[in-house]
């Protein structure tokens, strides 16, 4: 077997050396420090200045090459780099731990500092500053855990999202290593070697994250159920990892409680419900719905009745009173404060929903009428006015249930706009209006069903040449039964009547798509932009994250238009999402004609994607079922039928594993084809393919289109050949 070629650095250029051949050369300047990922995919080198100063921040910069050369990133770091400071992980990733000296280069010396970074797909994905410089570094085979060590005896544990999920402190300067899976982490100091189990660190920290339930009602022993699974009965403690869930109480004889509760690590939650008998609809008594009481909430019905006995006394003066209040009101004043007096004689204010740039949003009846509706005031000069308000009037056209409904646009005696209003629903007691507010990660299912009903919106308007181009959060509506409605059309265009001349820019940067950025680059916005925010909002719906973050504008911008950015996988961050890593490379590629032309076409992958998973299911329980026969049959012609099948049936779920990138499906798979193949060359052949998947699962890497294409050849080859043998 040949050897990895090694990297070597001399003063001022850095060599990638293959027995004896040097491939390729770069000139750096004083690179001290280099490193290479086990399968020489990735080089990685530190340049650092001469002496025990800590040179300029040009002087201390990281160089990460490809095994041809190319340099794909180079990134200026703070303070000097260190000999064991520099980790890489198979993947790319990289760790860096830098040591500013105040003084001298002293390990003693209480005035040293230090950052730690991390890059991740070519670009720095946190930092971190420590009150020591940092003598080592090490991160695990797949880039999850990092390990860093201080010169003043500090262990500092991170996960790649820069969580610090662990400090230890000993004495002296600290050398540190973590193994290849993450499991153990080895320190060696001055005069002592430690050994720590990781794992059970972090199942410690892990405990330590859940957060504490707390449920009680006024009546014992009333069933808890939590996302539908059965959990215990009433008063009850739970322990549960952060995340969303549904809370259902029963009892029989009584209305069930539902409510959703958002659980934080750490955190302890009182939920005190007051379930409500349930009463026949004949009787005078109202509706009753339960209730969730607040702890030392009382309900003194005493005052209830005083209320209403005061309530009888004052109604004669009340009319007098309430004439002289009319009047007042009458005269130009209103309830909300912000609610414009010019509308006084048009509408009755009931609530103010909110403002941003666009103006102010108002809940209100028209006077004589009961249906309530939702107004906006633009917060804009006259000639800006005037021109919106012609382009809202493309919004008149649209009329679907996933959009909210325009009634109507006026100019006098204000410009403002009549729309329907849009209810919202309630999550842990909470009014949420929109998806802005909702709880994030959503789970599959639900992301799924949410960015469907979006899409069709989208596909309505586009069908009509209207495009949005501020498809965010904030601009999906939710109703009670959680149906999205896209508001905010101020901004659509209409496609065929592009001769209004437009350069608004009333665009959303954190999900603004690259040609909203660079239109040079990347051309004007069409339907296309539409697709990719609405990619953006079904990644960060699935993983509960942007795909492109930053600590300004300036850096979010830059990230979302460089081609060599690349995006995170869903799977990087939640490594069940791997199914959709694919979908997302899609939709929000950085040119338009890389990414889905039109909604059909996306909605297309994403109900393709649904079948196979369904698809999937399917074939897991046919193989199982036989499996199951297999083991109890006796009849020679009967075992060949069913290990025929068994192979047919092997062979579809493999083919479907591969298509929707599930590794760990296709591995079990292939193992099953394996222990039942009578071919030498086949079982040779499956060998080869199971070692490649294990490391592609290993090395957290996704199935390539040369690597599907190849296994679909050896599966189909193998389903001809075995039911030829059988």
């Amino acid at each position: 077997m040949q050897e990895l070629a090694a990297p070597v650095t001399m003063v001022g250029f850095i060599y990638l050396i293959n027995e004896d051949n040097v491939l390729w050369s770069y000139n750096a300047g004083f690179v001290r420090y280099v490193s290479i990922t086990p399968d020489g995919e990735y080089i990685v080198a530190g340049k650092t200045p001469h002496g025990t100063n800590n040179g300029q921040d040009d002087e201390n910069t990281i160089y990460l090459f490809n095994k041809n050369g190319k340099l794909l990133m180079s990134y200026n770091v703070k303070g000097k780099i260190r000999e064991k400071s520099i980790s890489i992980s198979p993947n790319g990733n990289i760790v860096v731990g830098t040591w500013v000296d105040e003084n001298k280069d002293n390990v003693m010396d209480p005035m040293d500092t230090g950052y730690i970074y991390f890059f991740d797909s070519g670009g720095l994905k946190w930092k971190y500053h420590t009150n020591e410089g940092i003598h080592s570094t090490s991160v695990d085979f797949n880039g999850k855990y990092i390990v860093a060590g201080g010169t003043h005896g500090s262990i500092y544990l991170f996960n790649n999202n820069g969580d610090t999920l662990w400090n230890y402190k000993l004495q002296r300067l600290i050398t540190v290593s973590i193994d290849s899976y993450g499991k153990y982490i080895v320190v060696g100091s001055l005069f002592d070697i430690y050994l720590f189990d990781n794992q059970k660190i972090l199942e410690i920290l892990k405990e330590k994250d859940n957060g504490t339930l707390e449920i009680s009602s006024n009546l014992p022993n009333a069933k808890i159920y939590i996302d539908g699974k059965y959990s215990g009965l009433t008063p009850k403690t739970i322990k549960l990892p952060p995340g969303t869930y549904e809370i259902t109480l029963k009892k029989e004889g009584y209305s069930d409680y539902k409510t959703i509760l958002t659980i934080n690590g750490g955190e302890t939650k009182n939920l005190n419900v007051n379930l409500k008998p349930v009463v026949a609809e004949t009787t005078n008594t109202p509706n009753t719905k339960e209730e969730k009481v607040s702890v030392g909430t009382n309900t003194n019905k005493d005052n209830n009745n005083l209320l209403f006995i005061i309530m009888g006394l004052l109604i004669t003066g009340g009319v007098v009173g309430g004439i002289y209040y009319a009047k007042k009101r009458h005269k130009g004043e209103s309830k909300i404060p912000d609610f414009p007096r010019e509308l006084l004689n048009k509408y009755i204010p009931l609530q103010k929903l909110g403002e941003g740039g666009f103006g102010k949003v108002f809940k209100v009846k028209r006077k004589g009428g009961t249906l309530p509706l939702a107004i906006k005031t633009p917060n804009l000069n006259e000639k800006a006015k005037k021109y919106l308000l012609k382009e809202i009037k493309a919004w008149k056209n649209l009329n679907h249930p996933n959009i909210v409904k325009l009634y109507d646009t006026f100019t006098e005696p204000i410009p403002h706009i009549e729309m329907e209003y849009i209810e919202g629903c309630n999550i842990n007691g909470k009014s949420v209006k929109d998806l802005d507010d909702y709880p994030k990660p959503l789970n599959p299912k639900e992301s799924i069903k949410l960015i469907k009903q979006i899409a069709e919106g989208l596909k309505h308007a586009h069908d009509k040449n209207i495009i949005h181009r501020d498809i965010k959060p904030s601009n999906i509506l939710l109703t009670q039964n959680l149906t999205p409605k896209i508001t905010d059309w101020g901004l659509a265009k209409i496609g065929a009547k592009s001769s209004t001349a437009t350069t608004t820019k009333g665009l959303t940067l954190l999900y603004s798509a690259p040609e909203q950025i660079d239109e040079e680059e990347y051309g004007k916005t069409d339907k296309r932009t539409d697709i990719y925010q609405l990619g953006v909002l079904f990644y960060e719906l699935l993983t509960g994250r942007l795909p492109y973050e930053g600590t300004s504008p300036a850096q979010v911008s830059l990230k979302i238009v460089n081609p060599d950015k690349k995006l995170l996988p869903p799977s990087k961050i939640n490594p069940n999402l791997s199914i959709f890593d694919g979908i997302f490379e899609k939709l929000l590629a950085k040119k338009k004609e890389d990414r889905f032309q039109s909604i059909d076409e996306f909605l297309e992958a994403l109900n393709s994607l649904g079948e196979l998973i369904k698809e999937k299911e399917g074939f897991k329980n046919t193989l199982t079922k036989t499996i199951q026969k297999l083991k109890t049959s006796t009849d020679k012609k009967e075992i060949e039928t069913l290990t025929k099948e068994l192979i047919n049936s092997t062979t579809k779920l493999a083919l479907n594993c591969a298509d929707t990138n599930d590794k760990v499906g296709l591995l079990e798979a292939l193992e099953i084809l394996k222990d039942h193949a009578k071919s030498d060359e086949n079982r040779k052949d499956l060998e080869g393919a199971i070692k490649h998947i294990e490391y592609l699962i290993k090395e957290s890497i996704p199935l390539g289109k040369d690597t599907r294409e190849k296994l679909k050849v050896l599966i189909n080859r193998i389903k001809r050949d075995e039911n030829k043998i059988y």
